[in-house]
């Protein structure tokens, strides 16, 4: 609207998102058998970055059409992947909960904080501000979603090194009280969670 668009021109903007949703919810479940749930994940947080900062730099409010094509990927992969790697990591039994629970915190969370804090940048700052900064925070958020992996990868190999030092020792060294191995347990759920991510996954429940 702050570039002159009319009422057609948000309503087939409306009408593009609903049109990409479509093949990519439908082929959702071959991109992620591909590529896998992380990869996924990454290109939805990418193609939010370009979504977010080609708004603030179109210079007609009709190029936004050529813009809402990315909500294929942003929404219609995200939202399957996300889905179907909740029932992938639920404990057994608890499937549609924890779906439930995505489903809560993308509509219900992120909609409103969103809205919340989105609606005071833009209040304040106005619209172009608003794009910019959603557009660095998902670029950030890809960069860490990749980065911190990375680095509790070294962590856990660096505490199994010590556990296996620590073994050798008392096998072939004098007996330590009360000196306990040290324990991977803190990482092994995460290390199977993010495992999990990098394997494509393709099950029945996946559209």
């Amino acid at each position: 609207k702050d570039l002159g668009s009319s009422q057609l021109l948000l309503g087939l903007a409306s009408m593009v998102q609903c049109i990409m949703e479509i093949p990519f919810t439908f082929f959702s479940g071959k991109l992620i058998h591909r590529i896998g749930h992380k990869h996924v994940f990454q290109l939805a947080l990418i193609c939010y970055s370009i979504r977010f900062v080609s708004y603030s730099m179109i210079p007609g409010p009709w190029w936004v059409l050529a813009i809402e094509s990315l909500q294929g990927i942003t929404f219609g992969a995200m939202y399957s992947a996300a889905i179907t790697y909740a029932s992938m990591i639920a404990p057994p039994g608890m499937e549609t909960t924890v779906q439930g629970i995505v489903g809560a915190v993308q509509f219900g969370v992120g909609t409103a904080s969103g809205a919340l804090i989105g609606g005071g940048i833009f209040h304040t700052f106005g619209a172009v501000v608003l794009f910019r900064v959603y557009s660095i925070i998902c670029l950030v958020a890809c960069i860490l979603y990749w980065l911190i992996p990375q680095i509790i990868g070294h962590v856990k190999w660096d505490v199994s090194d010590e556990g296996e030092q620590y073994q050798d020792s008392e096998e072939n060294g004098p007996d330590i009280g009360g000196h306990d191995e040290p324990s991977t347990e803190i990482i092994k759920s995460y290390e199977f969670t993010w495992e999990n991510a990098n394997e494509p996954y393709y099950t029945e429940t996946s559209v």
